[in-house]
């Protein structure tokens, strides 16, 4: 499954994002459905899951459906080699 923000982007690994609980946060994983990933994570339809910074430490979200990506993800910037999947 694609996954989109509300800005139209498609969701990818490395990804920068602003969450409603006004933290940031990196794209950690796209889990397709039904893969060993979305078994391991109990999200048989796929998700994406965040690594939330919370004062530098950090704390994991799963979001399984498109909604609340919509609503709960702010497209930032794509990682880059220079800006790596490390919350910054």
């Amino acid at each position: 499954m694609i996954y989109h923000y509300s800005s139209g982007e498609e969701v990818c690994l490395g990804d920068k994002v602003f969450t409603a609980n006004k933290k940031w946060g990196v794209v950690v994983k796209v889990i397709d459905p039904n893969s060993k990933d979305s078994a391991d994570f109990d999200c048989p339809e796929g998700g994406v899951m965040i690594s939330e910074d919370w004062d530098g430490v950090s704390s994991w979200i799963l979001f399984t459906d498109q909604e609340s990506i919509f609503s709960d993800l702010n497209f930032i910037g794509r990682a880059t080699a220079d800006n790596d999947t490390h919350i910054s």
